[in-house]
């Protein structure tokens, strides 16, 4: 794999005839829509390992909500749409401080609408924290179709839920993956983490379908060839 010469904070790509920017930040801008996609926040994934006896700082909720924030500042969408595993267990809204409470409140209000798809971490919870949160399995628009995980026989979906990654020697990053039907988004949760998409499960995982591979790496969006 070879790294082009040209990197870029922002990259976009054709999917279902829509153009549509793939973000350094770890997000999809559709201009089109005024629409922000991010997959896998995984709020409180640091409280809920701490209770366990992981002695990991509890600031993920807090930094995760921050960097929302800071996307929603650059790009100044109408709607956020979440694809799920937005909380990383079904209790995890009644660990969120309320200073992080608060700062999810003021991001709602930054928009029209957040469409807050439900994963396999959040399945069935409902929040109440704004009045325009709308919950869901999975969302259309136009001709794509937005999920937390695959849906058989269907063209043209956006997924979450793998949390891609790439190393390349001492390189490791995140990564989307892109082709014709598909797009898998990075997770961005702070303690999400990742898959290597060149480990054997990921290939199984993906059935070894061909993507186009979309790193970030040093605040920049990296096309691997």
């Amino acid at each position: 794999m070879l790294i082009n010469e040209s990197e870029k904070k922002l990259v976009q790509v054709i999917f279902a005839d829509y153009p549509l920017i793939l973000s350094s930040l770890g997000v999809i801008y559709w201009p089109a829509q005024q629409l922000i996609i991010v997959a896998d926040l995984h709020l409180e994934k640091g409280s809920y390992y701490a209770k366990r006896g992981n002695p990991l700082p509890l600031y993920d909720t807090w930094d995760t909500l921050k960097r929302l924030e800071h996307v929603i500042d650059y790009f100044k969408p109408k709607i956020l749409l979440s694809l799920g595993d937005n909380l990383h267990d079904p209790n995890a809204f009644l660990r969120i401080n309320n200073s992080a409470q608060k700062l999810l409140k003021h991001i709602s209000t930054r928009l029209d609408k957040w469409i807050w798809l439900m994963g396999n971490h959040d399945k069935k919870v409902i929040l109440s924290f704004a009045t325009n949160i709308y919950f869901c399995t999975y969302w259309k628009l136009e001709s794509i179709t937005f999920t937390h995980d695959f849906l058989p026989n269907t063209p043209y979906q956006i997924v979450g839920h793998y949390h891609p990654k790439l190393k390349i020697k001492k390189i490791t990053g995140k990564c989307f993956l892109v082709n014709q039907n598909k797009i898998v988004m990075p997770s961005f949760g702070s303690y999400t983490g990742g898959l290597d998409i060149k480990s054997d499960n990921f290939e199984k995982l993906m059935q070894d379908e061909i993507f186009n591979v979309y790193l970030i790496y040093k605040e920049k969006i990296w096309h691997i060839k």
